[in-house]
Parts: C-alpha cells; structure tokens; sequence
C-alpha cells in the first residue's frame, strides 16, 4: 500500500522540517523553504489519501469497502457509513460544518427597502445595503431589485437579483430562461383573486412573509433575520414551525420526510449513493406540510407540532417553494429555521399554495418546470442489464435463459462494454460486431423485445502525436466547435474511461454560436444506422472527471500521456485519477476565485473542481462552468431528446439519465445510481423514488438487487418483488461481482415471476397513470400522505407506497422477515382496502399497523375500495400483454360505488391519431362504462370481478338478466362474472341486489347463529358453513336448474342440518302474503332431554352461555301460533316474561328469552308489529346483538325502536348494541318514503 507509506512519510515530514529549520539553519529563507516544502508533502499526502477513500467504480462511483459502523436516519433505517467520505469532514472541508467559520447573521447589517412600487399583480422594491460591508464570503452587491409577481391564484414569485447587471459586470450570473425557462403570470389571471398574500415588514429593515389567505398561517417569513447577497455567496432564512414535515431537495439519499437536523447539498456529483450526501441531480424544491386540529374553547384550527393521536380529528394544508437557482447551493434545514445558501445567481423563489401536495406537485409540473414526457408503452416492461456482458453471446444467452425460466423480458442493456476502447459510438468489433448485433436486434425484435446502450457524456480525445489514433467523432465535433473550453481558449481535457477527453458544451450551444446538437444528433444518427437501438442511456454527466482541472490539457501527446484507454477497472480509474489530481489554485485579484469559492459547501467531495470539470472551464459566449455546472445533465437529456426525435421522428423517445435538474423530466427518465446491494438501499430506494415524484420524474426506477457488492438471493428476491412496482424496472449490476439475474436462484426466480405478474396485468394501470401525469401533472407513485392527508401519523410513512390512487404496496425490507406490518389509511373515516390475491376485505382499525404474511416469495398488495382497475392478461413482453383479454376489478367502497378510467393508444407514437379513454363508475347497483375516442382495441372483456359486494339475486347486462356465468364467492363477498359469451357492446351490466340476509359475527356469549329458512316464493338462496368454499344448499341463480326440492304443504321451512350457518343468496320479491315468506331467527331455545320445540309456544327459557347447541336438531323448532296478539306488558321492559315476537299479517311465532323487557340492559328482546316482515333481536350482557332483518310498513309502534316506511335492518355485529338503537335494532338504509315490497 504505497499511498499509505507516503501518508506515513508527509505525516512525519513536517515536525522532522520544523526541527531541522530550528536546529540547523540559521538561513530564515531556508528554514521557511523547509517549513513550506514539509506542509506541501503532508497536503500532498493527505489528498492522495483521501483520493482513495473517493475511489469509484463504474460510472466512477465508490465501490470500496463499507465500514461496519452504522447510523440511524430518522426513519429509523440503519445505513452503512461511507468512511471514506467522513473522513474528511476533520479538515473542516465544509464551511457549514465548520464550527469557527463566521456566522454572516452576525457580521452582516441586511438590508434597507425603499422606493416601493405596488404593480398590478405584486410590486417592485429596491434593496440598498445597510452600513458598511461585511465581504464575509466574498464582495457584498450594495444594490439590490426586489420583484414580486402573484402569477396565478395558487402561485407567488419573489425574486431578489442585483439591481444593475451590464456587459461589463460578469461578477454575477442571471440564469437565462433560454436555459432553464421562467414561469409567467398565467394569461386569464388578473391578478385579484390570491390564496397567497405577500408582506413586507413595517419599518425600513427589509423582511418579508408569505401567508396563506384562506387561514392565514404564515408560510416563509424571513422576519428577525438578514439578507446576505454577495458575489460568490448568500443567505436568506425562513423561520419554520416546531418539528415542521419537509420533503424532496434532491438528490441525495435520505429518509423521506427531510427532518430538522441537516445539511441538503445540491450539486451534481458522481458520487455512487453515499446517504446524506449530494449526488447526481439539483432539484432546489421541497412540500411543506402542516397538521392541525380543532381548539376546542375557540373552535380554531391551531397548529399541532406532534400531531399522531388516532382518536383526535387532524387537517392538514401543505405547500411548495422552488428556487430557481443552477448555481452551487446548500439548505441546512435546523430547528425551527430553514437557511438557504448559495454561491452566485439570484434569489428566484416561487411558491406553491396547495392545498394538497398532489396539488403543489402538479401546479409545480404544469407551470414551472414542465410536464413529464409521455413513455413508450414498452418501457414499461421488465429490462435487464450488468457492466460485464462480454459481447452479443452473452445477450442472448440472458434472452434464452429469462425465457427458459418463463420470466418476462422486454429489454436488454448493454454497458460501457460494447465501446471500441470505451469510445461512444464505436462497437469493439472483435465481440460486438456490428453484423452479428444486426442478427441480435433483428431476433428480439421480432419477438417484441428491445435494446438500449449506454452512452457516456465525455468525448475521446485521440493523441495527436500518434498518426493512427484517429476518432471521427472526435474531429467532426471539433469542428463544429462542440466542446468546453480553458480560459485561454484551447480545449479543456479531462480524463473518463477512454483516456483523455473533452466535453460537449451544451450551454454554448443553447445560448451561442457552438453547433453541440447538431453534432450530436449527427453522432447518435450514424450509430442508429449500424445499430438500431430503441432507447438511450446517458451516463458521467454530472458531468464526471477523474482528475482535476484540465490536467491534458499541456500533455496530451506527451510522455506523461495516460494509456490509450483504462481498463474499464476500478483500480485504473483510481490510479489515474489521483495521478493526475493538481494543487489549489489560487484566485486572480479582483475576479471571484470559481475554483476555491471562499465559501465552501458540504460537497461529497470536498472542494467542487475535485472529480468534475473545473468550474474555470469556459462555455462558448465566456460562460464559466462555475455558474452552469448543476445543468450539464439536464442539457445532454435535451439535446439527446431532440435527437432522437430526429431518428425517428414519430415516435417518443426512451431515455435514461443519471444527472437531472429541475425539468428533466419532460425529457427522459431518471435511475437512482449506482446503490448498494445492502438492505439499507433496498429501503432507501422507496424514499427515492417519492422524492423523484416530488421533483416531476414519473418514469423512475432503481438498480433492482443492488449495483455494487455481491448480492443475496433473499434480499434480491425482495428487491425483484419491490422494483416491480416502480414504473422503471431493471436489475443491473457491478463488473466482476456475482451474477444477479433473475433466473439466477430459484426463490428469486419465483418471487419475480410472482411479482411480475401482478405488474404485467396492472400494465394499461400504469399506462393510465404515466398519460395522466404527462398530460396533468398527476404523480404515478404517491407518498401515503398525498392520498390521506388529515393522517399525521403517515408523515414519516416511507416503507410503504401507492401506485397512483388505488394499488397499495408493502414490501419486506428486513431480512429474514416471513411477515412485514403495514398501515391502511383512511381506514375508520370510510376507506376499505382488498387483499389483492385472496380478494378478502382487510379488517384493521385507524393508525393501527397490521401484521401481513410475507413469505419470501410473496409481496402484499392490495387495492383500495372506490376504485376500478382495468387489468390485462400478462404475457411475456409488454406486446403479448397487450394482446390480452382484458378484466375488471371493482372494489367497492363503504357506500357501494367506485370509479376509475383508463388510457389506450397506439402505445409509441408523439402524435396520436387516435386514443381512446373509458370512464367506469358505479352507483345504485349498477356498473357504467363510457368510452370517448376512436381507437379500437380488439381485445375481449375476459372477466368482471366486483369486491365488496353484499349477496346478491341476479346479474343484467344492458337489461338482460344473465342466467349463468357468473359466481358469488359468499365468504369474501366477491361476484366473478365470465363476460366471454357477451361481445364488447355488452359492457355495461347492473348488479340487481334484493335484500341479503347474513349472520355476521359470533355473539360474544351465544354460538354463531343457527337459521331457518321458510322458502316459499323464495327463488334463490344458498346456505354454507363460515368459512366453506362451496355451500351445503345452493339455489343461487347460477344454479337455480339443479333447484331444491320445496318442502311439502305442513312442513314450511329447510332445515339447517348445522349451526352457524348463514345466507349466502337470497333473492326474495317483496308482495303482500297471507303467510310468512321469511323467518329466520337466532340461538333458538333447546333444553337437552327435551323434544325439539318442546314448550317453545310457553316461551322456553334461553339456555345459559355454556349450552351446546352445535348438534340441536332444528327441524320443527319453529310452531306457528295463530292469532297470536301482542302483549303490552312484555314489552314495557318491567321486568315482565319478555317475548321475541314476529308479526307478519296476522300470523305470530314466540320465541324466548325469560326475562327483560325491551331496552333492558341485562338482555331483553324486542318486537316491531306491523305489515310486511319483522325484525328479531337479542342483546347480551356485552351489548352484543343477534338478528336478522325486516321489513317495516311504518306502521311498527315498538316501544323505544324507530321503524320508519321500508325500513331494513342488519344485525348481528359484536359490539354493536351500544352504539345502536334500544335492544340493539340499527335502522340501516331506512327510507321514511319507500312503499311497502319496496327494499332500500
């Protein structure tokens, strides 16, 4: 380990100079030569060292090791320290870590307002510096505009930017719109009608708040603080709430909900994923959101801080602020205070009132950093790629085998290894022909799958002293003045994976005369025409260098020239990289110091010209990469985008991008890096993901099972099952560690093609979700709290997620975990979630977390009541899904009805011809479906399936009654309906309930209920135990032909030959009879050693709790009583014998208890008289209640129960006779109005 052995030297050397100057020399140039010399060993030293502990694999990310040592974020994940990079924080490279750097709230005096002008939609202000300078990290700007545009009801802007910037003035950099576009004040808005009020504070000391008007909450208020606004620096604080709920500034790796206790980097690194620390992209934007709760003395909603109490009522109201802003930044985000920093640009803040952050984040999208591109319906699919696939043999033996194991795969990838000497646009032919990759593409095509190729963001730079290194891209792009400059206007050289490069100069080509595009849409042009690649996928363009400053620039050609090309390892990457690293450079006079900035942020890497292009580089028109550096990513997605739309101008393109800034994503997608397979990332890539959600990146995903490090089979079979469900899915790894592809070990193999199913049938799902947040800004994944907003305890929820309103996600994320807990929000204010495999309604509580069986090839799912999924039949690529007959599930909410919708197009196309969207709904029984469009989709309607639903008497379609066909599944509540015989103008269908009788629940101190059932004029039921898949008697309209036998005139009822039976299906047509049609009745009275019935007609005592009537023979139980009259005296709850009594025209049967009257809270029964059928009912010492239900003419005059017309009762819930009417009677669905025979 040489660099050690030097560290050990420099360490030594200096104390060694400081003795021999003192000792030896009496020269004092000569001891301060030596002093010198020692302090630049040590440095030296010290950065070769730490240079090793930034060492990066592919893409130049760290891949060493990772120290044991663990930290706890405030989730509550544990995560692997990067040591390496912590080590550095001891030499304070940090301004913000530093705890004896000045504090500019003490040595700045802020600033005066003057000259306020109110304008139309805001106003103008000047800002003059107060006092004398304070230069504190670097020259303070004593002039200062402040402007103030309400420019939509929703939206504010406030921007503070020197007052006076001319030609001459280049101390300061205003970012163009031509770069990254500026949002305007909407065309219909007049500017009168503001949800946010801006203020400024009384007195000349210049501070200002934002409020919300509605309720008047303050939002940002820089009151008490000062404006710092120098040439390479400022700072402005926000005064927060206690324990205030922020989420996004991006990118780096971190707990969803942001917390108050860090320090958000934003500056584009290549930087592996180390946690806490800045890495690929620069989104300055965060969702503030707020709980609050009733006073109850002023009846005011007041904020609440700690707000987690199930039992209490919460609101809540969140809002946005964006800072456009490309200059380096850090936000430390502390108690109580949030303090923006940066060095260079403006304050260009702009604010979002909500009040949702569904909200904020589509009004974030629509006008101000644009809509997310549409997707190709193939993306979609499965992909699989590693760094290490040796040529095209290797690609299609991953194609056979995926097919082998009957995994879906749409596409396959190809990294850096493709590259002639990792060279863009050049395939090393000895492996990668261009003939065989013809064969290769040709095959999958044909097949419906695709191919998508790496490119790098950095440029070969051949050595010119040798007369056969020649690199055509290289020369064209010369030419067409297409690359970075230095100062003095030679090419700036870097150093990537070829050797020595240069770097396309995007900005250069938006704002001046450099031809970038053009030469790089030529360059991806003259690829496509050997290889026919479907997508792109840019790597480096952060943008990434191995060394610092231009380090070929004087020596390319010469003896101190790199090898031709690394060797694609790490170590080579690393060697160069601190070979060729150079000493500080120091800043000339009177210009600011762009390569040390007097004000240091907390980069991953120390200074910001380390392991990037220097921020001295020159953009063609003298922009300085110094005030670009965070838009080098987002320009080459531009450019490759617009190049792309070349190739194939039809269709949309598909692009990947690691480096992204705000508006990215109305270019391409974004992967999370280079991540760890540790379980830690597999957690954290939850967290990325919302956040990219946040920043406007519907198209996201993660490196699926880790790209770093050796992965596990249980934890990659947990990482296939998660990632399936991000819109993005790839499984991609590391050169030289262990193959991780599916196929790899058998549980992953299975966890994946469980997983995968599900995801292929929720493809036209997706589809919908990625059109509508295309075209409206919607999200397609969503933090629990977008949906649930008045549940604070789902503020820190990141271990969980949703897909788009309706598909609920809990994944294990802990190894060796069979189970994993989760919570169902909304549950207990009228939500209902469905086990999405077994259909069954989850039964939880509010707040309360549910243990879910999670084997390890298994990943919970469920789908939310209210909505309809159109699904299809998952195939092996995303065309023969779509080929598929399609289904439908409806998951009914608490009231019966759901809603959904869903896009389909040509799936690929910019422009469409034709789409086609379907509206579903449901209401009063019945499912409706609108279609609008004039695509047509061939595909047959294979299945509906309709959760939720209480037993049922038949099914229409479009009014035509369906004899068969369809099943209900009793004991979950689910209706199959085959819809193959039916063609597509079928679609529409009614679900025609008639009353459903169901005993529900066991009463607390009886056996689950016994039944009879009286058949006559009853032309469907069914009967089975609780919890049998098939009924004992089934006379369901589905098989109403196998029939039962009718009893014989005398003997009016079927006997249950079991108890705890209950109704599955009974359909019962409400007409006047001169008997009755239907008379259940509950825990009938049996004394053993007694005849059945015997004395019931004398009122048979109820038996004690511990009686047995499992083996009771109910057969005859039941002894009409003609002309029976009610008893007054029982029912006055007196204390008198205290009958069951049911009243049907006359006609009268009496059953027990002894005891209790009415409303008796020690048991007691009561009677409901009137026309039409009655209810019967027992209450229990527990207020538990037993029943069935009736009909009422509104004629009943029981004493203490309301009975109004066409009332209908359910009964038999376990706690419910406390929160019911007296005797436990619960009045569901009564309709004062409805006639008799009419059920409600």
């Amino acid at each position: 380990m040489p660099w050690l052995s030097l560290g050990l030297i420099g360490a030594a050397a200096l104390p060694v100079s400081f003795y021999l100057a003192a000792r030896f020399s009496r020269d004092k140039k000569q001891r301060y030569r030596l002093i010198l010399h020692s302090i630049f060993v040590l440095t030296t030293s010290y950065l070769i060292y730490i240079s090793v502990g930034h060492h990066h694999c592919h893409s130049g990310h760290f891949c060493g090791a990772i120290t044991q040592a663990t930290f706890i974020t405030p989730s509550g994940v544990e995560v692997p320290l990067n040591s390496a990079n912590k080590d550095r924080l001891g030499d304070w490279a940090s301004t913000a870590l530093n705890p004896k750097a000045i504090d500019p709230q003490t040595a700045c005096q802020g600033y005066i307002i003057s000259n306020v002008k109110k304008t139309k939609h805001g106003l103008t202000a000047d800002l003059d510096l107060r006092g004398r300078e304070c230069n504190v990290y670097g020259r303070d700007v004593w002039e200062l505009a402040l402007v103030v545009e309400h420019q939509a009801k929703d939206r504010l802007h406030v921007e503070i930017l020197p007052r006076y910037v001319s030609a001459g003035n280049k101390t300061w950099f205003i970012l163009p719109e031509e770069l990254i576009p500026k949002p305007q004040i909407d065309d219909d808005y007049d500017g009168k009608e503001r949800e946010l009020e801006f203020n400024i504070e009384d007195g000349d000391d210049f501070a200002f708040t934002v409020k919300r008007k509605s309720t008047g909450e303050t939002l940002f208020t820089t009151v008490g603080t000062k404006l710092v606004f120098e040439d390479q620096f400022f700072e402005l604080i926000s005064r927060m709430p206690e324990n205030y709920n922020l989420y996004g500034l991006g990118e780096v790796m971190h707990a969803f909900r942001l917390g108050n206790n860090l320090t958000r980097t934003i500056f584009a690194a290549d930087a592996g994923d180390p946690i806490d620390e800045n890495i690929y992209g620069s989104h300055p934007v965060y969702l503030d959101t707020r709980y609050y709760k009733e006073d109850p003395e002023t009846g005011k909603q007041v904020y609440a801080p700690d707000a987690s109490d199930p039992e209490e009522k919460y609101v809540s109201y969140t809002h946005g602020v964006f800072l456009r802003n490309a200059h380096p930044l850090e936000i430390l985000l502390r108690d109580e205070k949030v303090i923006w920093r940066g060095l260079g640009g403006t304050l260009d803040f702009y604010f979002y009132s909500g009040p949702t952050a569904k909200d904020v984040i589509r009004e974030y999208q629509t006008s101000t950093v644009g809509l997310p591109a549409m997707q190709q319906y193939w993306s979609l699919g499965f992909h699989q790629c590693r760094w290490g696939y040796t040529g095209w043999q290797d690609l299609q033996n991953v194609v056979d085998q995926m097919a082998k194991a009957r995994i879906p795969l749409e596409t396959i990838w190809a990294d850096i290894d493709y590259m002639n000497l990792y060279r863009n646009f050049e395939n090393d032919q000895s492996t990668w022909g261009y003939e065989e990759g013809i064969e290769f593409l040709s095959r999958i095509h044909e097949n419906g799958q695709h191919f998508v190729p790496i490119v790098d963001s950095a440029i070969y730079a051949p050595d010119p002293a040798d007369p056969e290194d020649v690199y055509a891209t290289y020369e064209r792009g010369v030419e067409a003045n297409a690359f970075m400059m230095n100062p003095d206007g030679s090419l700036y050289i870097g150093q990537v994976w070829p050797g020595y490069t240069v770097f396309p100069d995007w900005v250069g080509a938006v704002l001046n005369e450099s031809k970038t595009f053009e030469w790089w849409t030529d360059e991806l042009t003259r690829y496509y025409e050997n290889i026919k690649f479907d997508g792109i996928w840019i790597d480096m363009s952060e943008v990434s260098s191995f060394c610092e400053g231009s380090c070929g620039s004087d020596r390319l050609g010469g003896p101190d020239s790199p090898p031709r090309f690394l060797t694609g390892r790490l170590g080579m990457a690393r060697q160069m990289a601190e070979e060729e690293q150079l000493s500080h450079r120091i800043a000339h006079p009177h210009r600011r110091n762009v390569n040390r900035p007097p004000y240091m942020i907390n980069n991953v890497h120390g200074h910001i010209s380390i392991k990037t292009v220097a921020p001295e580089a020159v953009h063609h028109g003298g922009i300085l990469e110094y005030d670009v550096h965070n838009l080098f990513g987002h320009q080459i997605l531009n450019a490759t985008y617009h190049a792309l739309r070349s190739i194939q101008p039809d269709k949309r393109p598909f692009i990947i991008g690691r480096s992204t800034f705000a508006g990215s994503g109305k270019y391409a997608g974004h992967w999370g890096g280079d991540n760890y397979s540790l379980w830690a990332y597999l957690s954290f890539s939850i967290s990325q993901a919302l956040s990219f959600s946040i920043f406007g990146f519907p198209m996201f995903g993660i490196d699926a099972c880790g790209f770093s490090l050796d992965a596990e089979p249980e934890q990659c079979a947990r990482w296939m099952e998660l990632a399936a469900f991000f819109p993005f899915y790839r499984n991609h790894n590391e050169v030289e560690k262990r193959s991780q592809e599916p196929y790899i070990w058998d549980v992953v193999a299975e966890a994946s093609r469980r997983a995968m199913k599900v995801r292929y049938s929720l493809l036209p799902y997706f589809y919908t979700l990625m059109q509508r947040a295309h075209d409206r800004g919607d999200t397609v994944l969503r933090a629990l709290a977008w949906e649930f907003p008045d549940e604070p305890w789902l503020a820190n929820a990141d271990r969980q997620f949703l897909v788009g309103p309706a598909i609920l996600i809990t994944p294990v994320l802990v190894e060796g975990a069979t189970s994993v807990n989760g919570v169902f929000p909304g549950t207990g204010s009228g939500t209902v979630w469905y086990d999405w495999y077994t259909l069954e309604k989850v039964k939880t509580s509010r707040g309360e977390n549910v243990t879910l069986p999670a084997p390890v090839e298994h990943i919970p799912v469920h789908i939310r009541g209210g909505h309809v999924v159109a699904l299809q039949e998952p195939g092996m690529t995303t065309a023969e899904s779509r080929r598929g007959a399609w289904e439908l599930i409806v998951a009914l909410s608490e009231d019966n009805t759901a809603s959904g919708e869903l896009y389909v197009d040509d799936g690929e196309s910019i422009v469409q011809a034709e789409t086609l969207v379907v509206n579903f709904s449901v209401e009063k029984s019945s499912l409706r479906v609108k279609p609008q469009g004039s695509y047509k989709d061939t595909n047959s309607l294979k299945q509906v399936t309709v959760l939720g639903v209480t037993p049922i008497s038949g099914v229409s379609l479009n009014g035509r009654s369906l004899v068969s066909g369809w099943e209900f599944i009793w004991e979950i509540g689910a209706l199959k309906i085959d819809m193959t015989s039916h063609t597509a103008d079928d679609f529409v269908f009614f679900l025609r309930p008639k009353i459903s009788l169901q005993v529900v629940g066991r009463i607390a101190s009886l056996p689950v209920l016994p039944l009879h059932l009286f058949p006559e004029d009853i032309p469907a039921f069914a009967i089975g135990r609780r919890g049998a898949r098939e009924p004992i008697i089934d006379r369901s309209a589905s098989k109403a032909s196998e029939g039962v036998a009718v009893p014989p005139a005398g003997r009016r009822h079927i006997p249950v030959p079991f108890s705890g039976a209950q109704v599955a299906l009974v359909e019962l047509p409400l007409v006047e009879h001169d008997a009755p049609l239907l008379l259940p009745a509950h825990a009938l009275p049996h004394v053993a050693g007694e005849p059945p019935g015997a004395g019931l007609a004398d009122a048979v005592p109820v038996p004690g709790p511990a009686h047995d009537v499992a083996d009771v023979d109910l057969a005859g139980l039941l002894v009409p009583e003609a002309g029976a009259e009610d008893d007054d005296e029982d029912e006055s709850g007196d204390g008198g014998e205290g009958y069951v009594e049911l009243s049907a025209l006359g006609e009268a049967w009496r059953l027990g208890p002894e005891g209790g009257g009415v409303g008796d809270e020690d048991g007691g029964a009561a009677v409901l008289d009137g026309l039409g059928l009655a209810l019967a009912v027992s209450e229990d010492e527990e207020g538990d209640v037993g029943g069935l239900l009736g009909l009422e003419d509104g004629g009943g005059d029981a004493p203490g129960v309301d009975a109004p017309g066409g009332w209908v009762g359910v009964v038999g819930f376990e706690g419910f006779g406390a929160d019911g009417a007296v005797g436990g009677v619960d009045t569901v669905g009564a309709d004062a109005d409805a006639p008799l025979g009419r059920v409600v």
